[in-house]
């Protein structure tokens, strides 16, 4: 869950057994988001040059 409404701004994480963590510091979150970002465009490379080299 994200939110940005120009007064509050909260990045929340959550698992499924419950646990909850909440961050409020929107330099944190710029950080956490930018690292977020990064890895999943490595993860889609990888996937992308998997389904390009693919042979049966």
């Amino acid at each position: 869950m994200a939110g940005d409404d120009k007064t509050n701004t909260k990045i929340t994480f959550q698992n499924t057994q419950g646990f909850k963590f909440e961050i409020q510091n929107t330099n944190v979150i710029a950080i956490l988001c930018k690292g977020a970002s990064e890895e999943l465009n490595i993860l889609l490379k990888e996937s992308e040059n998997e389904v390009l080299t693919f042979e049966i």
